[in-house]
């Protein structure tokens, strides 16, 4: 059962005093952890969580948080020790244990209260151990043993140099000054080893080595408890480390021994004794001082420094070679080579001292960018910028000068014929006497040709990411084109791989199979079908294994490898999860490197060093989630307040209706990447996306029921989901029924009163409506009355207006008869002067002076202008009727030359009469006469 692990691990841990190929390394530095630099102790609970002794108190990481839990005293934890849940633990003048309470917080109990009176002064407990009920707590001086209920406690003298309690094979074991070696059978001591056979020895554990238990000792040395007795025994591992001094140790489960040194890190060491791996600050630990050494259960090293804390995942299926001093650069292409590992890097070609391991040393003159590594007929060949190198010994030849070597093929059925691919096109090697040789550059196409496959003798197809896929038809010796057609690119992060005996052109946009006689690529629904499920898909190229019949592609978060199914034609995908951290590390995007290793497992280059991934060791488990603390507060998060995590449905008050959940899957891997989903029932209707947060916030929930649901998965492994965290808020005071009923109540009462208000408001209201209607209605006759009014004014206008017009045509008839009858009397008096003709002149002057003519006139007058004479008269009394006829002839503003006919005098007497008139009137020399007339 030991056999394999310890096999699989010599096999990484080659090269002593080296930079190792190792299991990932994790360090926590107390800026981190936020607690004190040393550690004392290492243990974990069975819900995972780990617990470390820290000079600050009892420090909590549950794999996503720190807690630290001050020491009950002050004074500096010394030891820790899990059982189940409970953690105990001792220090200075004090121990007892720590239970979580419904909150998820760890409480204190002492035990040490009960015997103050027994204590001895300055007495600090070094170690915690258990057997059976019993716990056992060591102090420098004594050992204090509790049942595990508490109920009887047994005092035992053990006076040593060095509290140490050793554990093995259901049996407790300790050292006694002057007595011995001291076993601890049924409560009771008793001497195995005689105090003078090790009087001299400081053991730090016990362990088994070669199928018997022995003692470790600070020095290095083992003391093996055989039948007959003690041997002193110097594994053939420590040999390189005189002078060491160990601190702790502890047997991990497949027998190997974990030394903790005070000044050269963590050695390995096989149940032979043999070396395996050192670990210490150049390998990654933030110190060389191991106080501490303890296995969990996932096979993880974990380790109490003197500054800090360091986790080695040794059960993962990772290792890894970091270039801490930045030699080796990026990694492009790798090789196993007459037992040896080549890198190809940015910096040149590099090659292992023997094995995996390290140190890696330049190979000389291969100095500059490497792009690829083959091996045909033992030779190693070297693609390089500067052109193709073949490696022999511990140099390189270079063996083709063609700028920039991508690509290094054979020659379909031509066993002595290489096709490489460089910068400026395609050319050919050939197998000569001392390998290798350039041959000829292959003519008519100069295209830079990173990607190209043979699809028949002499057709060849190449892919240029920018420039497209160009179909190549060649002569039959290989040395120049004949033909060739292109396909324009589409798509960006182009490959071109052969898989299962066919060509592939891969893209962003997905896999494409080739199908020659002029047909191009088709899309090919298998491959795409494992590669681009639209969650992460590809970037960069595919890289095909030709070897092991697989391909291997890269997301962000994702490593893909697809393989045939064992039966059938269909195609197996594994999805490998990555953090993206470390994805980010793995080279350039496009340059990845996947290389196949012995035993089946793969190199991939990084940007500081490589990985080694066995597939074989992935392990799908179901990861376990747990609720480590429920929060609630109000309006500002100063008021956080725990929630107890039992199962019984809690209810909030509506003021501190804002909640937070803390939760965590205790996973310590390096390489491995925790998701989480959450789902509040009541609020949201489904799942919410995968997420590496591992806390949530609800802020101002509304009244009623809740449960908090959250799950995890790592890879594709997800859990069933944590324990339901059921809450209920409450309604606020204004939304509880007796608030309702009575805001009910008011709201009936207030509406009364309104009702009354708005009745007196309304019948106010139909009073003003009807006093305004009333005025309205004397408004409306007052305006029918001035509409009346100005209708009858508008019809006396428009009498006054015709018989204005009556007037003035009267007038005007007036004037025209006296002006023809003057006319014809003016003739008649310039014929000869008969009787005949005085009677008719005489009769003419009758006419013109008619007073018939001026009392029609004045009545026409009175009509229009009725009150105009009354007015004049009672104005100027002095006035003759001759005097009012002129007063209306101006008032009807007639010119003088208009009223001679009228008066039947001339145009000079009419002035005179309004001169005269002006003086009777008495109006100033500067006002007109008509003016006056007119405004009366």
């Amino acid at each position: 059962m030991r056999v394999l692990p310890i096999c699989f691990f010599l096999f990484f841990c080659i090269g002593l005093g080296h930079a190792q190929v190792l299991p990932p390394i994790r360090s926590f530095e107390p800026s981190e952890y936020a607690a004190a630099n040393q550690n004392w102790g290492v243990q974990q609970t069975d819900a995972g969580w780990m617990y470390f002794a820290n000079n600050a108190g009892l420090l909590e990481f549950n794999g996503v948080r720190w807690t630290l839990y001050n020491s009950p005293n002050g004074s500096a934890l010394r030891s820790v020790l899990a059982l189940g849940e409970r953690v105990y633990t001792g220090c200075y003048m004090e121990f007892g244990f720590w239970d979580m309470d419904p909150f998820g917080q760890r409480r204190y109990t002492s035990l040490s209260d009960g015997l103050r009176d027994q204590l001895l002064p300055d007495e600090e407990i070094w170690q915690i151990r258990s057997v059976g009920d019993w716990v056992l707590f060591q102090s420098l001086q004594r050992i204090y043993a509790f049942r595990a209920d508490h109920t009887e406690i047994t005092v035992i003298p053990a006076q040593a140099s060095r509290a140490q309690l050793f554990g093995y094979a259901g049996e407790l074991y300790y050292k006694k000054e002057d007595e011995g070696l001291m076993r601890l059978r049924n409560g009771q001591p008793e001497v195995l080893i005689p105090g003078q056979e090790i009087a001299d020895q400081v053991f730090i554990a016990m362990a088994e080595v070669k199928g018997m238990p022995a003692l470790i000792g600070e020095d290095g040395a083992f003391h093996l408890l055989y039948p007959d007795g003690i041997r002193t025994w110097t594994p053939p591992g420590l040999v390189s480390f005189p002078g060491i001094k160990l601190y702790s140790a502890h047997q991990l489960y497949d027998g190997v021994l974990a030394l903790g040194s005070l000044s050269q890190g963590l050695i390995l060491l096989d149940a032979e004794g043999e070396y395996m791996a050192k670990m210490g600050k150049a390998e990654g630990l933030n110190n060389n001082t191991v106080l501490a050494v303890f296995e969990d259960r996932y096979q993880n090293i974990w380790l109490g420094l003197d500054n800090g804390i360091g986790v080695i995942n040794r059960g993962s299926a990772y290792r890894e070679y970091i270039d801490r001093e930045g030699k080796l650069g990026v990694v492009y292409t790798a090789k196993e080579y007459d037992g040896r590992l080549y890198l190809g890097t940015n910096q040149g070609l590099f090659k292992s001292a023997s094995g995996l391991g390290g140190p890696y040393r330049l190979v000389p003159g291969t100095e500059g960018q490497v792009w690829a590594l083959r091996e045909y007929d033992g030779i190693l060949l070297v693609g390089h910028h500067k052109g193709t190198f073949q490696v022999e010994g511990n140099g390189a030849r270079i063996i083709a000068e063609t700028p920039g070597t991508w690509e290094i093929k054979p020659v379909p059925g031509e066993d002595d014929l290489l096709m490489q691919g460089g910068y400026q096109g395609l050319s050919l090697l050939q197998k000569g006497d001392r390998g290798w040789e350039s041959r000829n550059t292959l003519e008519g196409f100069g295209i830079s040709s990173r990607f190209f496959e043979f699809t028949g003798p002499n057709h060849i197809i190449v892919n240029h990411e920018f420039k497209g896929v160009f179909d190549l038809d060649t002569d039959s010796a290989l040395r120049r084109v004949t033909d060739s057609s292109q396909t324009p690119a589409f798509g960006f992060g182009a490959s071109l791989f052969r898989f299962r005996q066919k060509v592939y052109y891969a893209n962003s946009s997905g896999v494409f199979r080739y199908v020659g006689n002029n047909g191009g690529f088709v899309a090919d629904t298998l491959l795409n079908t494992s590669l681009f499920s639209g969650v992460d898909n590809p970037i960069g190229v595919v890289l095909p294994d030709e070897r092991a019949e697989r391909i291997w592609a890269m997301g962000n978060s994702t490593i893909y490898q697809v393989e045939p199914e064992p039966l059938g034609g269909g195609l197996k995908t594994r999805t490998i999860h990555i953090p993206e951290g470390l994805r980010r590390r793995l080279g350039v995007v496009g340059f990845e490197c996947i290389a196949p290793l012995e035993n089946g497992q793969y190199l991939l280059g990084m940007s500081d060093g490589f990985l080694i991934l066995n597939p074989d060791r992935l392990r799908e488990e179901r990861p376990v989630v747990q609720i480590s603390k429920a929060l609630h507060y109000g309006k500002n998060r100063d008021s956080l307040v725990g929630l107890p995590l039992m199962e019984t449905p809690r209810t909030l008050q509506s003021a501190r209706n804002n909640l937070e959940f803390q939760y965590g899957v205790p996973q310590y891997d390096k390489y491995r990447e925790v998701e989480y989903q959450y789902w509040l029932e009541g609020l949201q209707e489904d799942w919410s996306a995968w997420s590496t947060r591992s806390e949530v916030r609800f802020d101002n929930l509304s009244f009623g029921d809740y449960t908090f649901h959250v799950r995890a998965r790592i890879g594709e492994a997800e859990s069933d989901g944590a324990v339901p965290f059921r809450f209920s808020i409450s309604r606020p005071w204004y939304l509880t029924y007796w608030a309702i009923a009575l805001f009910t109540l008011a709201a009936a009462g207030m509406a009364f009163l309104i009702h009354l208000r708005y009745r007196a408001y309304y019948r106010k209201q139909q009073a003003q409506l009807q006093s305004q209607a009333r005025k309205k209605l004397k408004r409306k006759k007052l305006k029918a009355r001035k509409k009346l009014v100005e209708v009858r004014n508008a019809n006396l206008r428009q009498e006054i207006e015709s018989k204005n017009r009556e007037l003035a045509v009267s007038t005007m008839s007036l004037i025209r008869k006296n002006e023809f009858l003057n006319t014809l009397k003016e003739q008649l008096k310039k014929a000869e002067n008969t009787a005949q003709i005085r009677s008719v002149i005489r009769t003419i002057d009758r006419n013109i002076n008619n007073e018939e003519d001026w009392e029609f006139f004045e009545a026409a007058f009175n009509n229009a202008d009725k009150d105009f004479l009354k007015n004049i008269k009672h104005r100027h009394p002095e006035l003759t009727p001759n005097d009012l006829r002129l007063c209306a002839y101006l008032r009807l503003n007639l010119s003088s030359k208009e009223i001679a006919p009228l008066l039947n005098i001339s145009v000079r007497s009419v002035e005179v009469k309004r001169y005269r008139l002006r003086k009777k009137m008495d109006l100033e020399h500067d006002q007109s006469l008509t003016n006056y007339i007119l405004e009366l």
